[in-house]
């Protein structure tokens, strides 16, 4: 029996119902409907509400990894910035120490030039010392002296002067006193450097002599020493031996 003819019925049998029949079927049919659309929407706001919390947990999972690739890249970047300034300031080091290897190169270089210099440059005594040499020799006059001189150009250069020195203060050249060729005044020498002879017993005062005149013409600029020599003849006169320039 629908709706409408339990609507009759009533009509005939009690008093009539508020409602009309046809409102009262539309409702009911509506109802129904709306349940159902009710259910269904229900059921896909559920799948949808599953569906923003998985896609949610994704996300929240797909971050973090990114976050540990981001840590990872950044931990690794600052590595390379580290290691990279760490071999910079190796290199900074190294270019360091071969700029004082360099320096210290070319110090030696510079050093092993002067003494090239040095013996190519034949020995001389500068007109200043010259004159210095003389007042310091001069209290000395009448001290006798001989030479002896190696045989090459410079070293006779050299003794020349030294007995130009030794003429203007006084000093008196006796014959050489050994040697057995002889060369201008001087007796021929086979040594290196100059050397200021004497006899073992020579008077002290003499001995000290020839270590102030070994030292004056070194300060002078000619490397000179004072030495024993005992084939010397006399014991008063001062041999000065002009040897080969070192």
């Amino acid at each position: 029996m629908t709706a409408m003819t339990a609507i009759e019925n009533a009509d005939a049998d009690g008093p009539r119902m508020p409602v009309e029949p046809a409102d009262l079927d539309w409702a009911i049919r509506w109802y129904d409907a709306s349940s159902v659309g009710l259910l269904v929407f229900g059921l896909i706001a559920a799948v949808a509400a599953c569906f923003t919390a998985a896609a949610a947990f994704r996300q929240w999972q797909a971050n973090n990894i990114i976050e540990a690739h981001n840590e990872w890249r950044t931990a690794s970047l600052e590595k390379q910035a580290a290691d990279a300034e760490l071999a910079l300031s190796r290199s900074q080091e190294r270019i360091a120490e071969l700029e004082k290897d360099t320096a210290e190169a070319n110090r030696l270089a510079a050093e092993a030039q002067l003494e090239l210099e040095k013996l190519k440059t034949p020995r001389s005594i500068s007109p200043t010392h010259q004159d210095e040499l003389v007042k310091l020799l001069a209290p000395y006059k009448g001290q006798e002296y001989s030479f002896n001189v190696y045989g090459d150009p410079e070293a006779i250069a050299l003794k020349r002067q030294i007995d130009g020195l030794l003429q203007r203060a006084g000093w008196v050249k006796i014959a050489p006193q050994i040697g057995d060729i002889v060369i201008e005044d001087a007796g021929s020498a086979n040594d290196v450097r100059v050397q200021i002879g004497i006899r073992d017993s020579s008077s002290q005062a003499r001995q000290e002599l020839a270590i102030k005149l070994s030292a004056w013409l070194t300060v002078a600029g000619v490397e000179a020493f004072p030495a024993y020599i005992a084939e010397l003849k006399s014991d008063d006169a001062i041999n000065i031996n002009v040897g080969k320039k070192p």
